[in-house]
């Protein structure tokens, strides 16, 4: 499960997501959603080599943001509930 090397990480993402220019495709959404981003999470957080730890963690960030999903942190706006205001 653990990615050994930048070039197994490269090849397990083949089909799957395209990067070019900086940029992250999605090819294969069903792939993505699949044994690729338990592999992803799991590199990003335990994988003791440095460039493959940040790769991983820009990848999902950049996969998630192709799929449409945000993070708070990224929302201009945030809705406050009437109960609230």
């Amino acid at each position: 499960m653990r990615y050994k090397s930048l070039q197994e990480l490269n090849d397990s993402i083949k089909g799957v997501v395209k990067i070019e220019d900086g940029w992250v495709s999605i090819i294969n959404e069903a792939a993505v959603q699949g044994d690729l981003v338990d592999r992803l999470l799991f590199n990003a957080v335990f994988n003791e080599d440095t460039e493959i730890l940040n790769k991983t963690r820009w990848l999902i960030k950049a996969i998630a943001f192709e799929l449409g999903i945000r993070s708070a942190q990224q929302r201009k706006t945030i809705q406050v509930p009437l109960s609230l205001r």
